[in-house]
């Protein structure tokens, strides 16, 4: 930080605030941008649950954020547009001076995610390790995933089997899935209210789907989408499986989003590396695999009052 400080000042390097841009002027390498803001434009997101700016620098070049807060207002997730022509003093000037306003460790929930796409991706990553390093560690081998993005194009629905049903969740829905993700995560929180909360957050303010059973209404699948644009929580229940159910969700997934936001919104995955069957699957489906500068980023609280292994 020191280092960052005496170059801002050796290059008089500034920031001017301009307005907050809009999806239809992101490109599309940048899809994950690109489809929160239309999420932010289309209601997608509530108005009090993100802080967005946009700024020049004296280069002109654009760079901007998305911060995402959960109901309890706390920091969830924050979301990077940087111009890969950037120089490396705007990013830490921007970083430093407009995006780290807003972290401070009682302002963050127990898990903290930074998403990017852009050839600064060390620099940031580095940044955001220093600034949460008093409160939040990250384990890059636990959270290495792989990026898939959602093809371009409108693909077929997909059949379900006789005796099942798909339709929207509810937020009595919640439950049973946050008991599958703590397990899913490897980590058992002494308060499940912080994931009980991403969940009726996704159930409420964006699509989700769920596959029952004809007759007992059991819920056997089901699929969200975060409000970053990944869907998550895909799963499929052990006695279930093999029968093309999340293959049916995924379609169904990115057929509601592409007829909300347009088949050039595209939404995307993360997938622990090494989990051969998701990845497949995504391939499978004609999702594309993205490449090393776009990547999720995972900081997770270290007090013993967030977490018990």
């Amino acid at each position: 930080k020191q280092w960052y400080q005496r170059r801002v000042r050796a290059n008089n390097l500034s920031m001017k605030s301009i307005p907050s841009l809009i999806s239809d002027t992101v490109p599309e390498k940048q899809y994950d941008f690109k489809l929160l803001l239309s999420f932010i434009e289309k209601g997608w997101v509530k108005a009090d649950q993100y802080v967005s700016q946009s700024y020049q620098s004296s280069q002109d070049h654009v760079l901007s954020y998305i911060i995402l807060k959960n109901s309890a207002n706390k920091i969830i997730r924050t979301d990077i547009y940087i111009d890969d022509n950037a120089s490396e003093e705007s990013v830490q000037e921007f970083l430093h001076s407009e995006v780290f306003i807003h972290f401070e460790s009682e302002n963050l929930s127990p898990l903290v995610q930074v998403s990017t796409h852009s050839r600064h991706i060390d620099i940031i990553f580095n940044a955001f390790k220093e600034k949460l390093s008093a409160s939040h560690k990250t384990d890059i081998k636990r959270w290495n995933h792989d990026a898939f993005v959602s093809p371009p194009k409108v693909l077929e629905s997909s059949n379900i089997p006789n005796g099942f049903y798909i339709c929207q969740l509810s937020k009595d829905h919640a439950y049973p899935i946050v008991e599958q993700w703590a397990k899913d995560i490897g980590e058992k929180f002494s308060d499940h209210s912080f994931l009980l909360d991403t969940v009726q957050s996704n159930i409420n303010s964006r699509p989700s789907f769920g596959i029952f059973t004809e007759g007992s209404d059991l819920l056997v699948a089901w699929i969200t989408l975060y409000s970053g644009g990944s869907i998550g929580m895909l799963h499929v229940l052990k006695d279930h499986r093999r029968k093309g159910f999340a293959r049916v969700l995924i379609r169904k997934m990115v057929d509601h989003v592409q007829k909300a936001h347009g088949v050039s919104c595209r939404i995307h995955a993360n997938v622990r590396k090494g989990n051969s069957a998701s990845a497949n699957l995504m391939l499978s489906e004609g999702w594309e695999q993205q490449p090393h500068n776009c990547k999720m980023m995972y900081f997770m609280k270290t007090s013993e009052d967030a977490i018990v292994k």
